[in-house]
């Protein structure tokens, strides 16, 4: 029998058979299924109204099952779209519109089960200088969001679509040194502790000690070896060693350069939040009285951000989740050789970090 969508009543009277249809329903390996068959057209006695019946899991007019749908969400997650062409015969086309219907919007479902919530706020290269904000939760290791591009408007727009029983959970955020991301983190979640993460701030100082040493071998016209100044201390061998302590006599300039940036490393060694905090002021008292004008920005920027620096002894926070999720989407990106859509590329990098057996509710959850 048949539901009239008009009056709600169901029917036996068989109107006509429509046009025989095939519809692909899913792979055997290489091979594809396809299920055949002639939709009926039903008469309503109640309304004498005529209407087309509906095939589960079928959309109108389309020509695959969301079975099938499944099947191609689940070859494109770990493969270019080049490859699931190459070898399955799935169109690039039919892959990105399949990709383009899944939602792979945030679920806050294991986030309201937390007692508490730390999340990880981040930028990474979509392509060239067109950046992009990863957002993860650092607790349960889970990439959450990446959002389409880095301004300040598009990070707070995500951050108030939040749930407020999740926001209240939210403790801890980790960030790199960047203003932006600090001014919307501070108006959207006041109560959460920010950490500038740890590694951003020894990357930092490493790039300032690298243009330090490219002026003085402009100037001085003579090669100066860049891994001798920003390897760690304690990892350089004897001769490393003899060879960075000739060219710190050579340039007594790079002398302080070098010394700050080892302080710096030194202060996340630290046992307690207060020593940390000692060690910091000096520094940048150390820094603020130098004569090299570069050191004096670099310690007034360093004052700047001292608070969220130190916030690192609260719970030892990183986003070390967050960059090696960074090195598996560069993967995915390199795969296929870069992307121009970005709509296209982040719901291909999130897809490659959902588990494989919520895939199938990605597309029934919007059949309809």
């Amino acid at each position: 029998t048949g539901s009239c969508p008009y009056c709600g009543k169901r029917t036996r009277l068989i109107h006509q058979y429509g046009k025989e249809r095939k519809v692909w329903h899913r792979l055997i390996g290489e091979f594809r299924v396809y299920l055949v068959g002639r939709k009926r057209r039903w008469r309503c006695k109640q309304c004498r109204k005529v209407f087309t019946e509906e095939w589960p899991l079928v959309r109108k007019w389309s020509r695959s099952s969301s079975e099938a749908e499944v099947e191609v969400l689940r070859l494109i997650r770990d493969n270019s779209f080049h490859r699931v062409e190459e070898h399955y015969g799935i169109s690039d086309k039919v892959s990105r519109r399949v990709l383009k219907k899944a939602e792979v919007l945030p679920r806050w479902e294991e986030e309201q089960r937390d007692r508490k919530v730390r999340l990880g706020i981040d930028e990474h290269s979509f392509r060239g200088r067109d950046l992009v904000i990863t957002v993860t939760n650092l607790k349960r290791r889970k990439v959450l969001a990446v959002l389409p591009d880095d301004r300040q408007e598009t990070l707070r727009r995500f951050l108030s679509q939040i749930p407020g029983s999740v926001k209240r959970k939210i403790k801890e955020v980790c960030v790199d040194i960047k203003p932006a991301f600090i001014t919307v983190t501070e108006e959207q979640l006041p109560e959460a502790d920010i950490v500038i993460d740890r590694f951003h701030v020894v990357h930092d100082a490493n790039r300032r000690v690298d243009e330090a040493r490219r002026i003085e071998q402009e100037a001085t016209r003579k090669p100066i070896p860049k891994h001798l100044f920003l390897k760690a201390e304690e990892r350089l061998s004897d001769k490393q060693r003899q060879w960075l302590d000739h060219y710190l006599r050579l340039y007594p300039s790079l002398r302080e350069w070098y010394w700050a940036k080892e302080q710096l490393r030194r202060i996340y060694w630290a046992e307690s939040k207060e020593k940390a905090r000692e060690l910091l002021v000096s520094l940048i008292r150390c820094q603020e009285a130098s004569d090299d004008v570069a050191m004096n920005d670099w310690g007034r920027m360093l004052r700047r951000w001292q608070e969220y620096i130190l916030n690192y002894f609260n719970h030892k926070t990183t986003n070390a989740y967050t960059e090696g999720a960074h090195t598996k989407m560069k993967l995915i990106k390199r795969m296929s050789y870069g992307y121009r859509n970005v709509e296209v590329y982040i719901k291909k990098v999130l897809l490659s970090f959902i588990p494989i057996t919520i895939i199938p509710l990605l597309i029934y959850h919007t059949f309809g």
